[in-house]
């Protein structure tokens, strides 16, 4: 089996913890299991995809349609700033805001999963934290 360069080497699955976080991490596993981890979707499709509100949904939801790819859309905001309650609320717009688009680009409403992560602090400058990411799933 080939690593991801080509060099013939088995590989071990880094997913991102977004990509596996719902159903513990898949770091370790074999390149072999990883296909069966997207396949049972447990693991997404290569990296999230974030949006920092440079609205880009027309490429992803040609690609989920075409595929028949199922969507999971995650808002997160800042916790260094506004309340739990502040950051719970653009979470949650930030994610149907994306989730909506995508639907109007033809993507069915089954499709689309939403999580809200609320205010978050895993990255720096502060303001990577205000973002919505999509992640691709069979």
């Amino acid at each position: 089996m080939r690593d991801k360069y080509g060099n013939g080497q088995k590989t071990k699955v880094m997913e991102s913890a977004s990509c596996t976080e719902e159903y513990g991490n898949a770091e370790g596993e074999l390149e072999d299991d990883y296909l069966s981890l997207v396949h049972s979707g447990k693991a997404c499709i290569g990296a999230p995809i974030y949006f920092f509100f440079e609205l880009g949904t027309d490429e992803v939801a040609r690609i989920a349609k075409k595929y028949g790819l199922k969507v999971k859309v995650i808002g997160a905001a800042d916790s260094a700033t506004g309340s739990e309650a502040i950051n719970d609320n653009l979470s949650r717009s930030r994610a149907r805001f994306i989730a909506e688009e995508l639907m109007k680009r033809g993507m069915e409403n089954g499709t689309i999963s939403q999580i809200f992560d609320g205010g978050i602090d895993d990255y720096s400058p502060n303001e990577a934290n205000r973002h919505t990411r999509i992640l691709l799933y069979l």
